[in-house]
C-alpha cells in the first residue's frame, strides 16, 4: 500500500494540481484585477517591490530546507511525530516572518493555503503517538499527498520492525511532507502576489502614461498660451517654431515668422547687434545670456519693446539651435516713463516740477561758462481769491492758461516749471546779458497779465517776478533759488506786476520784512497797537465836512508809528489783512457812532478802504452785517472803497459780492479810479455811488492835455449818476480846478492831515463852537 510507485504517481498527480491551481490563481488574478486591486490598493503602497518579496520568498525558502535538513539522519522511528511537530512549529515561525514582509490581506492567503496541510500533518503525529498505524495509513491515502505517502512507508517499516528504514523513510517524509507545506503556501502567496504586483506595475505604467501625457498637454498649453512667446531658432538664426502667444502678442500669426531670420523681425537698428549676440551665443560654452532688449513690428505696425531671454540647445540629445523667450514688456517701459514723467514734471500743467528744475539748474552750475543764466521765479498775483471764487477748476484752468503763455514765450532750451500752487519759474540758460533777462520778464508779465476767458466769465491775474543770476557768490542750486525768491518778495514789496533783481542788500529787507510779518501777527492781538487815523472829506464848492477816511495806522511799541506802506503789503501778502480789516472796519463804525452825539454832525460818513483778499473772503458780509448791527451805525453813512485794479482780476465774481454789500444799504465807491485801465462797459455794470480819482491826475492838472483827461473822468462819473470824489488835493488852485471842472467831493492836505480820534474829537468840538460844524475851514 506504502509502494513507491503510487508515490510517484502521487507526485506527478500533486504537481499537476499544483501547476492547475497557479494558473486558476493567475487566471483569477487577471480577471479579478479591479476587485483584487479594491481590496488591496490601501495596502500596496506600503509593501515591497516585486522584486524584493521575490528574493523574501526565496530566502524563506532556504531557511525551511536548512531547518528540514537538521534532522538527524540516525534518528529513531519513535521520533518522528516529535519531528513533524517541530517541523509545524517552524513552519508557523516561517509564515509569521513571511506575513511580516506581506500585507495582511496577502499573509491571511498564505495561511489559508497553509493550514489544512498544518491540520493532516498533525493529525498523522497523533495518529502515530498512539501507534494506530492503519488509521495514519488511512489518513495519508485520503490525502494522497506525496509526503503522506513517504509517511505511509515509514508506517510499514516500524510495523515490520525495520527501524532503520523506517527512520531514513520518516526522515525523508518528515522533510517531504514540510517542504510539500511550505511550497503549496508559498505558491499560493508568490501567484496572487505576483498576480497583484503585475497588475499594480501594469496600473502605475498607465498612470504614469496618463500623468505624463497629462503634463505634455499641460506644458503644450502653458507654452502656447501663455504670456510669453517661445521661439526656437536653428543654428543659422532661423525661425523653426514659435509659440501661438505670438497672435496674442504681436497679433500676427505663427506661420507669418516661421522660416524667417531672426534678424528680418527686429527693429532695424538692432539687426547688427541682434545677429552678433546669436552668433556669440552658439558659440559661447554656457547655454544662458542675460536679458536682451529688441523691438519687433505687430501687426498694426507699431513697435513693441521686448525682453529675450536666449537657451542655447546644442547640448540636447535630440535639439540643436536656440530657444528665445520672449516677453512683451511695452506697457511695462510706457508706465515706467509715465512714472518719471510724474516724479519730474506737475500733474496739471506738464511742466517741469520743483525736483527737475533743481537738476537742471545742478546740471547748468556744473558746466558754467562765460555765458549768463538766470533763474525767473514768478507769483500770481490774486489767485488764491480767485481760486475761492471760482473754485478749483477755474484756478486750474488758470493755472494752464498761465503755464502755456510761460511756455510759448521762451526757448525750447530753457525750463518753465511750476514749482507752487501758483508759483512757476523760468530757466534761461545762455543768454547774453541782463537786459535780455529784464526784457523777457517785462513781456512775461504782460502775457498773464492778459485776460483769460472761462465759462462766459473773465478772469484776470498779475505777477510779480524776481530775477536772480548765476554769479560768483552762487555756491549751489539752493543759492540761486534763494536769490531769485528774495528779489520775488521785494519785487511784490513793490507793488503788483513788479520785476526786481537780486542784490545781496535784498537778504536784509527780507528778514526785516519777516521779523515785520511776525510782528503784525502779534500786534492783531494786541489791543491799542493798530489804530486808525481819519482824514476829512468836503465838498468843493461849500467847503462843509462831508465825512473821513479812515487809514490804518501801526503804533509799535518800539518802532513807533508804522507807515501803512510798510505793514500793508506785509498784510495783504500774508493774508492778515483779513483779520486787519475786520478789526479796523468794527473800529471805524464805532468812532462814526460817537460823532453822531455831537449836535450837527448826524450825518457825518465814514469811508473804509476794502483789500480783494478780504473781498474773496467768504465772512465778508456777515461780518460787516454783525458789526453795523453791534455798532449801531446806520448803513447809509458807511462806505466801502475798493481799488479799481482789484476788481479786473474777476468781475463776475466782484459783481456778485458787491452786489451783496450793496443789498446791506450801505454805498459804495470805487478808488484810484483811472489806474487800472477798465472800460466804460465794465464800469457800468458796477453798483457804485462814488468814483474817487487818483491823486495822480489832480497832481498832474496843469496843462490843457492833462485838464481835459481829468475833466473826462469827471464827465464819466456825471454820465454814470456816480458822485466824483478828487484825492490827494494839496492847494486851493487844485481845488478850484476840480469845482469848475464839476467834481463835488474833495480830500487832501489842503483840508487836513490824517488825524487820531482824539484831534478828530477836538476838530468836532472846535466847528462846534463856531457854530459851522460842516465847515472845515
Amino acid at each position: 500500500m506504502f509502494g513507491a510507485q503510487p508515490a510517484k504517481r502521487a507526485r506527478r498527480f500533486i504537481s499537476l494540481c499544483l501547476l492547475l491551481a497557479a494558473t486558476a490563481v493567475l487566471i483569477g488574478g487577471i480577471v479579478n484585477t479591479s476587485r483584487l486591486q479594491t481590496q488591496a490598493s490601501g495596502h500596496l503602497t506600503a509593501t515591497l517591490e516585486l522584486s524584493e518579496l521575490q528574493t523574501g520568498v526565496l530566502e524563506l525558502a532556504r531557511s525551511v530546507r536548512g531547518a528540514l535538513l537538521d534532522v538527524p539522519e540516525g534518528a529513531s522511528a519513535d521520533d518522528t511525530p516529535a519531528t513533524i511537530d517541530q517541523a509545524i512549529a517552524h513552519l508557523h515561525q516561517l509564515l509569521d516572518e513571511a506575513g511580516s514582509k506581506l500585507t495582511p490581506s496577502e499573509a491571511a492567503h498564505l495561511r489559508v493555503a497553509a493550514q489544512p496541510e498544518i491540520d493532516a500533518a498533525s493529525d498523522v503525529a497523533r495518529l502515530l503517538r498512539g501507534r494506530q498505524t492503519s488509521a495514519a495509513g488511512r489518513l495519508i491515502n485520503q490525502r494522497e499527498e506525496p509526503a503522506f505517502a513517504i509517511a505511509n512507508r515509514a508506517i510499514g517499516a516500524m510495523a515490520g520492525r525495520n527501524y532503520a528504514n523506517a527512520v531514513k523513510t520518516q526522515n525523508r517524509g518528515d522533510r517531504n511532507f514540510v517542504l510539500t507545506l511550505v511550497a503549496t503556501a508559498l505558491a499560493f502567496a508568490a501567484l496572487a502576489g505576483s498576480a497583484v504586483a503585475t497588475r499594480w506595475r501594469a496600473d502605475r505604467a498607465r498612470l504614469a502614461t496618463d500623468a505624463m501625457r497629462r503634463s505634455e498637454a499641460r506644458f503644450r498649453a502653458l507654452v502656447h498660451n501663455g504670456g510669453d512667446v517661445i521661439v526656437v531658432l536653428d543654428d543659422d538664426g532661423v525661425v523653426q517654431d514659435v509659440s501661438d502667444s505670438i497672435e496674442r502678442v504681436l497679433g500676427v500669426l505663427p506661420a507669418h515668422v516661421i522660416g524667417r531670420h531672426m534678424t528680418d523681425v527686429v527693429h532695424p537698428d538692432e539687426v547688427v547687434g541682434a545677429a552678433a549676440l546669436l552668433d556669440r551665443t552658439l558659440a559661447a560654452p554656457s547655454g544662458l545670456v542675460d536679458r536682451v532688449e529688441w523691438r519687433a513690428r505687430d501687426a498694426t505696425g507699431a513697435w513693441r519693446d521686448l525682453e529675450v531671454s536666449i537657451t542655447r540647445l546644442r547640448d540636447q540629445a535630440d535639439a540643436t539651435g536656440l530657444v528665445l523667450n520672449v516677453r512683451d514688456t511695452t506697457d511695462r517701459h510706457r508706465l515706467e516713463a509715465e512714472l518719471r514723467h510724474r516724479a519730474f514734471h506737475d500733474s496739471l500743467t506738464g511742466l517741469a516740477n520743483r525736483a527737475l528744475l533743481h537738476d537742471r539748474i545742478g546740471q547748468t552750475l556744473l558746466r558754467r561758462h562765460s555765458a549768463a543764466t538766470a533763474l525767473l521765479v514768478l507769483d500770481l498775483d490774486g489767485f488764491k481769491q480767485l481760486n475761492d471764487s471760482l473754485g478749483h477748476p477755474g484756478g486750474d484752468y488758470a493755472l494752464t492758461v498761465v503755464a502755456d503763455r510761460l511756455r510759448g514765450a521762451v526757448r525750447s532750451a530753457d525750463t518753465v516749471a511750476r514749482i507752487g500752487g501758483d508759483e512757476f519759474a523760468v530757466l534761461l540758460d545762455d543768454v547774453s546779458d541782463e537786459a535780455e533777462v529784464v526784457g523777457l520778464a517785462h513781456r512775461l508779465i504782460a502775457l498773464v497779465s492778459e485776460p483769460i476767458a472761462w465759462h462766459e466769465r473773465e478772469m484776470v491775474v498779475g505777477t510779480c517776478i524776481g530775477i536772480a543770476f548765476v554769479d560768483p557768490p552762487v555756491r549751489g542750486v539752493d543759492d540761486l533759488v534763494r536769490n531769485a525768491d528774495t528779489a520775488l518778495y521785494s519785487a511784490k514789496a513793490a507793488g503788483r506786476t513788479e520785476l526786481c533783481v537780486f542784490e545781496p542788500t535784498m537778504h536784509a529787507t527780507v528778514s526785516a520784512r519777516f521779523e515785520l510779518e511776525s510782528e503784525l501777527r502779534r500786534a492783531l492781538s494786541e489791543p491799542g497797537e493798530l489804530i486808525l487815523h481819519y482824514q476829512p472829506i468836503v465838498e468843493l464848492a461849500s467847503q462843509r465836512l462831508i465825512g473821513f477816511e479812515a487809514l490804518a495806522r501801526w503804533w509799535h511799541p518800539r518802532r513807533g508809528l508804522v507807515s501803512p506802506m510798510d505793514f500793508i503789503p506785509v498784510a495783504e501778502d500774508s493774508g492778515l489783512i483779513v483779520d486787519l480789516g475786520r478789526t479796523l472796519l468794527a473800529q471805524a463804525c464805532t468812532e462814526a457812532v460817537g460823532w453822531a452825539a455831537r449836535p450837527g454832525f448826524e450825518d457825518l460818513q465814514i469811508a473804509v478802504n476794502l483789500s480783494v483778499r478780504q473781498l474773496r473772503d467768504a465772512a465778508l458780509v456777515d461780518d460787516t452785517r454783525s458789526v453795523l448791527t453791534s455798532t449801531g451805525l446806520s448803513p447809509d453813512r458807511l462806505m466801502l472803497e475798493i481799488t479799481e485794479s482789484e476788481l479786473m482780476h474777476d468781475v463776475d465774481f466782484a459783481l456778485e459780492r458787491l452786489g451783496q454789500l450793496k443789498r446791506l444799504g450801505l454805498r459804495l465807491a470805487v478808488d484810484d479810479f483811472g489806474t487800472g485801465y477798465s472800460s466804460l462797459s465794465r464800469l457800468r455794470r458796477f453798483p457804485f455811488d462814488t468814483v474817487k480819482i487818483d491823486q495822480s491826475f489832480v497832481a498832474g492838472a496843469t496843462s490843457s492835455e492833462e485838464l481835459a483827461f481829468l475833466g473826462a473822468i469827471v464827465s464819466l462819473g456825471h454820465s454814470l449818476n456816480l458822485e466824483t470824489l478828487a484825492e490827494g488835493i494839496e492847494t486851493e488852485a487844485q481845488a478850484t480846478i476840480l469845482e469848475n471842472l464839476g467834481c463835488r467831493l474833495g480830500q487832501g492836505y489842503f483840508f487836513g492831515h490824517p488825524m487820531d480820534a482824539a484831534a478828530l474829537g477836538v476838530l468836532l468840538d472846535d466847528l462846534a463852537r463856531q457854530r459851522r460844524p460842516h465847515h472845515v475851514s
